[in-house]
Protein backbone atom coordinates (compact mmCIF):
# COMPACT_ATOMS: atom_id res chain seq x y z
CA UNK A 1 0.00 0.00 0.00
CA UNK A 2 1.33 3.23 -0.99
CA UNK A 3 1.56 6.42 1.18
CA UNK A 4 -0.79 8.01 -1.06
CA UNK A 5 -3.70 5.34 -0.06
CA UNK A 6 -2.66 5.66 3.15
CA UNK A 7 -2.42 9.47 3.91
CA UNK A 8 -6.50 9.11 1.53
CA UNK A 9 -7.98 6.81 4.37
CA UNK A 10 -6.61 8.57 7.27
CA UNK A 11 -8.22 11.62 5.67
CA UNK A 12 -11.14 10.25 5.39
CA UNK A 13 -11.57 8.36 8.86
CA UNK A 14 -10.92 11.85 10.18
CA UNK A 15 -13.21 13.67 7.89
CA UNK A 16 -16.51 10.77 8.79
CA UNK A 17 -16.61 11.98 12.50
CA UNK A 18 -16.27 15.43 11.88
CA UNK A 19 -19.38 15.24 9.27
CA UNK A 20 -21.36 13.42 11.88
CA UNK A 21 -20.35 15.61 14.76
CA UNK A 22 -21.74 18.56 12.22
CA UNK A 23 -24.88 17.09 11.74
CA UNK A 24 -25.61 16.75 15.47
CA UNK A 25 -24.87 19.93 15.66
CA UNK A 26 -26.99 21.27 13.13
CA UNK A 27 -29.98 19.28 14.66
CA UNK A 28 -29.24 20.34 18.28
CA UNK A 29 -29.65 24.15 16.91
CA UNK A 30 -32.31 22.97 14.76
CA UNK A 31 -34.34 21.14 18.03
CA UNK A 32 -33.35 24.85 20.04
CA UNK A 33 -34.67 27.12 17.44
CA UNK A 34 -37.87 25.00 16.89
CA UNK A 35 -38.64 24.89 20.37
CA UNK A 36 -37.69 28.70 20.80
CA UNK A 37 -40.27 29.24 17.87
CA UNK A 38 -42.67 27.35 19.58
CA UNK A 39 -42.98 29.26 22.49
CA UNK A 40 -42.73 32.45 21.07
CA UNK A 41 -45.80 31.52 19.11
CA UNK A 42 -47.42 30.32 21.90
CA UNK A 43 -47.23 33.72 23.60
CA UNK A 44 -48.07 35.37 21.09
CA UNK A 45 -51.26 33.55 20.75
CA UNK A 46 -52.01 33.25 24.01
CA UNK A 47 -54.22 36.25 24.46
CA UNK A 48 -55.94 35.67 21.34
CA UNK A 49 -56.85 32.22 22.87
CA UNK A 50 -57.91 33.71 26.12
CA UNK A 51 -60.26 36.15 24.03
CA UNK A 52 -61.84 32.89 22.63
CA UNK A 53 -62.43 31.23 25.86
CA UNK A 54 -63.40 34.14 27.36
CA UNK A 55 -66.44 35.23 24.72
CA UNK A 56 -68.38 32.10 26.00
CA UNK A 57 -67.87 32.47 29.39
CA UNK A 58 -70.61 34.03 32.13
CA UNK A 59 -70.21 37.99 32.87
CA UNK A 60 -69.44 36.09 36.50
CA UNK A 61 -66.63 34.09 35.76
CA UNK A 62 -64.62 36.88 33.20
CA UNK A 63 -64.43 39.16 36.10
CA UNK A 64 -63.59 36.31 38.66
CA UNK A 65 -60.15 36.55 40.63
CA UNK A 66 -57.97 34.14 39.91
CA UNK A 67 -58.77 34.38 36.25
CA UNK A 68 -59.65 30.43 34.90
CA UNK A 69 -58.27 30.31 30.67
CA UNK A 70 -61.23 27.58 30.67
CA UNK A 71 -65.05 28.13 31.18
CA UNK A 72 -67.00 26.13 33.54
CA UNK A 73 -69.96 27.09 32.41
CA UNK A 74 -69.99 28.24 28.89
CA UNK A 75 -72.29 30.27 27.19
CA UNK A 76 -73.49 32.41 23.82
CA UNK A 77 -75.15 34.63 25.54
CA UNK A 78 -73.06 37.94 24.45
CA UNK A 79 -72.31 36.58 20.24
CA UNK A 80 -76.40 36.25 20.13
CA UNK A 81 -76.47 39.77 21.91
CA UNK A 82 -73.63 40.92 19.65
CA UNK A 83 -75.47 39.80 16.17
CA UNK A 84 -79.06 40.59 17.21
CA UNK A 85 -78.98 43.44 19.41
CA UNK A 86 -75.82 45.16 18.09
CA UNK A 87 -76.74 44.53 14.82
CA UNK A 88 -73.04 43.13 14.12
CA UNK A 89 -73.44 41.04 11.37
CA UNK A 90 -74.28 44.04 9.05
CA UNK A 91 -70.98 45.53 9.75
CA UNK A 92 -69.30 42.56 9.13
CA UNK A 93 -71.00 42.50 5.45
CA UNK A 94 -69.56 45.95 4.82
CA UNK A 95 -66.32 45.49 6.42
CA UNK A 96 -66.39 42.19 3.77
CA UNK A 97 -68.00 44.62 0.88
CA UNK A 98 -65.29 47.46 1.30
CA UNK A 99 -62.40 44.66 1.39
CA UNK A 100 -63.73 43.41 -1.84
CA UNK A 101 -63.83 46.62 -3.67
CA UNK A 102 -60.60 47.28 -2.21
CA UNK A 103 -59.17 44.43 -3.87
CA UNK A 104 -59.85 45.56 -7.54
CA UNK A 105 -58.06 48.47 -6.87
CA UNK A 106 -55.07 46.21 -5.47
CA UNK A 107 -55.34 44.52 -9.07
CA UNK A 108 -55.31 47.97 -10.68
CA UNK A 109 -52.38 49.26 -9.33
CA UNK A 110 -50.40 45.92 -9.61
CA UNK A 111 -51.56 46.12 -13.66
CA UNK A 112 -50.69 49.80 -13.47
CA UNK A 113 -47.01 48.93 -11.75
CA UNK A 114 -46.21 46.41 -14.50
CA UNK A 115 -47.39 48.90 -17.20
CA UNK A 116 -44.81 51.58 -16.11
CA UNK A 117 -42.40 48.79 -15.19
CA UNK A 118 -42.49 46.22 -18.46
CA UNK A 119 -43.94 48.98 -21.24
CA UNK A 120 -42.37 51.22 -23.30
CA UNK A 121 -45.02 54.09 -24.47
CA UNK A 122 -44.39 57.61 -24.77
CA UNK A 123 -45.08 59.69 -22.19
CA UNK A 124 -44.82 56.74 -19.24
CA UNK A 125 -41.78 58.97 -17.74
CA UNK A 126 -44.13 61.83 -17.32
CA UNK A 127 -47.18 59.97 -16.00
CA UNK A 128 -44.99 57.99 -13.70
CA UNK A 129 -43.66 61.55 -12.35
CA UNK A 130 -47.08 62.72 -11.76
CA UNK A 131 -48.13 59.25 -9.73
CA UNK A 132 -44.83 60.17 -7.62
CA UNK A 133 -45.91 63.61 -7.65
CA UNK A 134 -49.27 62.68 -6.09
CA UNK A 135 -46.96 61.13 -2.65
CA UNK A 136 -45.94 65.52 -2.30
CA UNK A 137 -49.81 65.98 -1.42
CA UNK A 138 -50.91 65.72 1.57
CA UNK A 139 -54.19 63.42 2.70
CA UNK A 140 -55.29 66.67 4.44
CA UNK A 141 -55.12 69.04 1.48
CA UNK A 142 -57.38 66.37 -0.61
CA UNK A 143 -59.85 65.65 2.11
CA UNK A 144 -62.64 68.31 1.74
CA UNK A 145 -62.17 68.17 -2.20
CA UNK A 146 -62.25 64.62 -2.16
CA UNK A 147 -66.14 65.06 0.09
CA UNK A 148 -67.29 67.39 -2.19
CA UNK A 149 -66.88 65.65 -5.07
CA UNK A 150 -68.39 62.54 -3.97
CA UNK A 151 -70.99 64.54 -2.38
CA UNK A 152 -71.67 65.76 -5.55
CA UNK A 153 -71.82 62.34 -7.27
CA UNK A 154 -74.31 61.32 -4.23
CA UNK A 155 -71.65 58.36 -2.67
CA UNK A 156 -71.55 60.30 0.43
CA UNK A 157 -72.49 57.53 3.60
CA UNK A 158 -72.16 54.58 0.89
CA UNK A 159 -69.81 51.80 1.14
CA UNK A 160 -68.37 53.14 -2.60
CA UNK A 161 -67.69 56.37 -1.17
CA UNK A 162 -66.11 54.95 1.79
CA UNK A 163 -63.76 52.44 -0.39
CA UNK A 164 -63.18 54.83 -3.34
CA UNK A 165 -61.09 57.41 -2.24
CA UNK A 166 -58.09 54.87 -0.84
CA UNK A 167 -58.92 52.97 -3.84
CA UNK A 168 -55.64 53.30 -5.60
CA UNK A 169 -52.75 55.39 -4.73
CA UNK A 170 -49.54 56.82 -6.03
CA UNK A 171 -47.31 54.92 -3.15
CA UNK A 172 -48.57 51.67 -4.21
CA UNK A 173 -48.10 52.18 -7.68
CA UNK A 174 -44.60 53.26 -7.54
CA UNK A 175 -44.16 50.04 -4.73
CA UNK A 176 -45.00 47.24 -7.84
CA UNK A 177 -43.28 49.31 -10.27
CA UNK A 178 -40.11 48.69 -7.98
CA UNK A 179 -40.75 45.55 -7.78
CA UNK A 180 -41.96 44.61 -11.16
CA UNK A 181 -39.02 46.20 -12.14
CA UNK A 182 -36.29 43.66 -10.53
CA UNK A 183 -38.30 40.84 -12.65
CA UNK A 184 -36.01 39.41 -15.55
CA UNK A 185 -37.70 40.69 -18.96
CA UNK A 186 -36.66 37.17 -20.37
CA UNK A 187 -39.27 35.53 -17.87
CA UNK A 188 -41.83 37.52 -19.01
CA UNK A 189 -40.76 36.92 -23.08
CA UNK A 190 -40.71 33.12 -21.90
CA UNK A 191 -44.01 33.37 -20.53
CA UNK A 192 -45.79 35.06 -24.05
CA UNK A 193 -43.57 32.13 -25.51
CA UNK A 194 -45.87 29.51 -23.97
CA UNK A 195 -48.57 31.85 -24.89
CA UNK A 196 -49.55 33.26 -21.86
CA UNK A 197 -51.39 36.93 -22.21
CA UNK A 198 -49.97 40.40 -20.64
CA UNK A 199 -51.78 39.26 -17.33
CA UNK A 200 -50.93 35.60 -16.82
CA UNK A 201 -47.11 36.22 -17.49
CA UNK A 202 -47.11 39.63 -15.33
CA UNK A 203 -48.74 36.93 -12.84
CA UNK A 204 -45.94 34.08 -13.39
CA UNK A 205 -42.98 36.13 -13.19
CA UNK A 206 -44.13 38.19 -10.28
CA UNK A 207 -44.33 34.79 -8.39
CA UNK A 208 -41.26 33.10 -9.40
CA UNK A 209 -38.88 30.79 -7.27
CA UNK A 210 -37.12 33.36 -5.13
CA UNK A 211 -33.55 33.81 -6.27
CA UNK A 212 -34.52 31.96 -9.31
CA UNK A 213 -34.86 33.71 -13.27
CA UNK A 214 -38.01 31.36 -14.12
CA UNK A 215 -41.45 31.07 -12.60
CA UNK A 216 -41.60 28.39 -10.28
CA UNK A 217 -43.74 25.38 -10.97
CA UNK A 218 -46.43 26.14 -8.90
CA UNK A 219 -47.28 29.16 -11.19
Amino acid sequence: MSSTEIRMRGAATVARPTRSRGRREGRVVTVVVGALLAVGAFATAFPFIWMVFASVKPRSESVAYPPQLLPQDPTFEFFQQLFVELDFGRYLVNTLAIVLISMVGLVLMAACGYGFAKFVFPGRDALFFLVLVTMMIPVQVTMIPTYLILNGVKLTNTLLGIALPTLVSGFSIFLFRQFMSTIPTEVIEAARIDGAGSGASSSASSCRCHGRSSPCRSC
